[in-house]
């Protein structure tokens, strides 16, 4: 995990004039009846005051987080969450253990649930409080605390401090009783408690004087502060706005010296004695902050050596020190470096960005590409909060190779329109990359790689045009090119254009070169998903073999993860089962002795989807509940698992949801240029048009298919899918015919359009069916619990009437002589209308039609 500051955790203190607001705390005693406190006021209402009187009278141990901008992503949100409530129970190593794992920030919400759950009552209570919740917009967070929130143990009370109004994804909590909220109305001072703090400051005020404080403030917290700093001497007009006020009554009667001081320390949002000597050059630094702390200059202490100013003055000092360009490109850099110290990476990117030094920015971004981290997650966090720097456009420009990160990210979080953008401009800098920021090199060109508006071939010629590839790392970090994907041929890119094996070998030159001896176990493995994709089973596993024969110490885990899967989906489609579930346990015990959890989410979902062609339920609602669908916009690296989602969701007869989330997956497909991906989503539309009664746009679907897969024989992204696409193929089967041909028309030749009829080769139609029974024979296929309700039963005028007579207790002989039909033709009637129903026998076929409404008899 990038490095977490630890004044997250700290407790602020107490302000020294602390005045005792009787009704306050009764206000915050009686809504802490409820489960969750929700407090709500604009900065400067006393929120954070407030709480820590209320959690001291209330003696509860306070889990105190505060919170930023660039906290708002789930990697480093729940990170904090998570960590927060460990260090409320440091000696709880299970705890540890799950905060600790590589696979926390990779499955974040599932891991701090699971956290949450080794809580261990001891008796005491606490106070969860999470300061500056407005800084938390993030969908996917706010989405999904809920289900975080609700698992926590009833001796922790949480406190959320927002500037916000209630947030509607927390409205469940709401709707149920559970929340209070804390309004401005409830913090502000009242008349008597402004004298009270005033006399607190050694300054007696009349009554009259009382009124025209209260008037003047509003009985604002902070601006009463403000008042009663100024001394004896009142506004002459009330409704002094806080910035106008400190101007015209506090900053204007404030030496030099002090104010220089204060503009500088106001460049960082926290502040240290050996980073606010770097800022100042002061060697009384440290002093003066001290004494502005002691006399409640708008500063607090946070934890033992932290401290920041108020948001309202802080916000002060930035405008004036903005009016008067105070913060110099020097102090940007200064603290950049301390940061870059303290491996606070996230911080350290934001001040080196801003101060315009090359070196500073080259160090920096250096660092993070070398930082040993798995986690897309976290990759992104940070990315991401980089890119909140307003001028990263600019920066971009002048130091190209911070193009990899904004292109990277945009891949990753599934933008396709952004990443052509940034690849673009990749392209366009890469020679100068190449050779001015060498130690770029190696990203640079991996992640050109990707470009899949270029073929490999196109590709491989375009890499070895180039200058000399700096390779910087002594082992190359997989997950940069598997994405975490089971399957290599399906990986960073769709690799289904390698069916043609001169291709490979002359992209073997390439990958060679960036991956090294990595490249000796991935191309058996991209070669062995092509001939399983071909249904060429024997010749998947002998590659799939050879690929395990090449794995070596140096092997990364996602190439180890990629060979024991290849293995597992060619033992599953060969019906070994025991030998697929040793290869499940090769993964599962290597992410367990390797410390690799970041490879769980992936392999979980990879092996359900193999158990889920037989339609098991349990199986189906333990995975949703394990992966719920939280992404708004599906990220790319989540591919693989989201195609287990919508099969899960086809298995619970959860058609339409599973039908929204199969178009998202196709569009993303689509915009990738992943055909293998694009014809997979397309599958499993037609499965779902086929179920829903829809069976001509069903049979329409997967004849374009079956069109795209034929040229590469692929074969068993249609037919792996078994009895759910039998009876699709057998309707294209039916269908028409090119006339003279031995091909089955998709679509035909249009003259107003200069466009060519499509056709599928009866060869491979009826292999692909063949295939599809095959696996038929092994498994009962994703549709196979289907509640078969989507098409209403309609029986003919003398269906329904062989039923009835049925109903009647009659049998075929009876029921012959009263119709006057023959024993076969009734017969014949009866079949029709069980297989209608769904039934096999007479008493079903008349239960079935009373529960239908389909008899009219008494």
């Amino acid at each position: 995990m990038l490095a977490l500051l630890n004044d997250k955790y700290s407790l602020p203190h107490l302000p020294e004039n602390c005045i005792p607001r009787t009704q306050l705390l009764s206000r915050f005693k009686e809504a802490a009846k409820d489960w969750l406190l929700y407090v709500s006021a604009p900065a400067g209402s006393g929120k954070t005051v407030s709480t820590l009187l209320w959690i001291d009278l209330s003696r509860r141990i306070p889990i105190w987080i505060n919170l930023d901008i660039y906290d708002n992503e789930p990697a480093i949100f729940y990170k904090l969450f998570a960590a927060g409530l460990c260090m409320a129970q440091p000696h709880n190593l299970n705890m540890q253990k799950i905060l600790t794992d590589t696979g926390f920030s990779s499955a974040t919400v599932e891991s701090t649930i699971r956290l949450i759950t080794e809580w261990q009552p001891d008796g005491r209570e606490f106070a969860l409080v999470l300061e500056d919740f407005h800084a938390i917009n993030n969908p996917e967070i706010l989405h999904t605390l809920p289900l975080v929130l609700k698992r926590l143990s009833y001796s922790i009370k949480v406190i959320l401090l927002s500037r916000n109004e209630f947030p509607k994804e927390l409205m469940p909590f709401w709707d149920e009783g559970k929340v209070a909220l804390i309004s401005q109305n409830d913090l502000l001072f009242s008349e008597k408690e402004i004298r009270q703090y005033f006399a607190g400051s050694g300054i007696r005020l009349s009554n009259e004087e009382g009124e025209f404080a209260y008037a003047a403030t509003g009985g604002f917290p902070i601006v009463v502060n403000a008042l009663a700093k100024k001394g004896s001497s009142l506004p002459k007009h009330a409704g002094v706005a806080f910035g106008e006020f400190m101007r015209e009554y506090l900053w204007d009667n404030w030496d030099e010296s002090l104010k220089d001081f204060l503009l500088k320390t106001s460049l960082v949002d926290e502040m240290t004695e050996a980073l606010v000597m770097l800022l100042t050059g002061r060697a009384d630094s440290y002093a003066l902050l001290l004494q502005l702390c002691a006399e409640n200059i708008f500063v607090s202490r946070v934890g033992k050596d932290d401290y920041h100013y108020h948001h309202l003055f802080l916000d002060f000092l930035r405008e004036i020190a903005n009016e008067k360009g105070v913060y110099t490109d020097e102090m940007y850099k200064a603290a950049a470096l301390y940061y870059l110290a303290r491996k606070d990476y996230f911080i350290a990117g934001k001040y080196a960005f801003r101060s315009h030094d090359e070196r500073t920015i080259i160090d920096v971004s250096y660092q993070i590409l070398l930082y040993a981290n798995p986690s897309f997650e976290e990759y992104l966090a940070y990315a991401r909060t980089m890119n909140l720097e307003t001028r990263m456009e600019e920066l971009c420009e002048r130091y190209p190779f911070l193009y990899c990160s904004h292109m990277y990210t945009a891949f990753l979080s599934g933008d396709a329109k952004t990443t052509e953008y940034y690849l673009d401009k990749l392209h366009a800098h890469k020679e100068l990359i190449l050779i001015k920021y060498p130690q770029f090199s190696e990203i640079a060109v991996m992640l050109l790689s990707l470009d899949y508006r270029r073929s490999a071939l196109e590709l491989s010629d375009a890499f070895n045009a180039l200058p000399y590839i700096n390779l910087h790392s002594s082992v190359q970090k997989g997950w940069s090119l598997t994405v975490q994907m089971p399957l290599l041929h399906r990986c960073n890119r769709d690799y289904m254009e390698l069916a043609d094996e001169a291709l490979i070998e002359k992209y073997s030159d390439i990958c060679a070169k960036l991956i090294r001896d990595q490249w000796a176990v991935a191309k058996p493995c991209v070669t062995s998903g092509v001939c399983f994709e071909q249904n060429r089973l024997e010749s998947a596993l002998e590659k799939a073999l050879e690929a395990k024969s090449s794995i070596s110490e140096s092997t990364t885990g996602e190439f180890f993860f990629a060979v024991q899967c290849h293995l597992a989906v060619v033992y599953h489609a060969l019906g070994e089962t025991y030998k697929m579930n040793a290869a499940f346990n090769e993964i599962k015990k290597y992410i367990e002795d390797t410390d690799s959890g970041f490879l769980n989410r992936n392999f979980d979902a990879f092996r359900t989807r193999l158990l889920l062609f037989d339609a098991d339920k349990n199986v189906a609602t333990e995975f949703l509940s394990r992966w719920p669908i939280i992404d708004d916009a599906i990220p790319i690296y989540k591919l693989s698992q989201y195609f287990t989602t919508i099969r899960a969701l086809i298995v619970l007869n959860q058609l339409e949801k599973a039908r929204e989330f199969a178009v998202k997956i196709e569009k993303l497909a689509i915009e990738f240029r992943r055909p293998t991906a694009t014809a997979e989503a397309r599958v499993l539309l037609s499965i779902l048009d086929w179920s829903m009664g829809k069976k001509n746009d069903a049979a329409k679907r997967l004849k374009t298919v079956l069109h795209d897969l034929q040229a590469k024989s692929y074969i068993r992204v249609v037919a792996g899918e078994g009895q759910a696409v039998i009876p699709i193929l057998k309707k294209i089967i039916a269908g028409e015919f090119k006339a003279g041909t031995n091909k089955i028309i998709v679509s035909k030749a249009s003259e107003s359009e200069l466009s060519e009829e499509m056709t599928i080769d009866k060869n491979f139609l009826m292999e692909t069916l063949w295939s599809a029974n095959q696996v038929a024979r092994k498994q009962k296929g994703i549709t196979a619990g289907f509640i078969q309700s989507a098409k209403p039963v309609k029986l003919s005028k003398q269906q329904r009437r062989m039923v009835e007579l049925l109903a009647c207790g009659y049998g075929n002989a009876k029921i012959a002589e009263i119709t006057k039909l023959s024993i076969p033709t009734v017969k014949g009637h009866l079949m029709l209308a069980y297989e209608k129903l769904g039934v096999h026998n007479a008493a079903d076929a008349v239960l079935k039609s009373r529960e239908l409404g389909l008899l009219n008899i008494n």
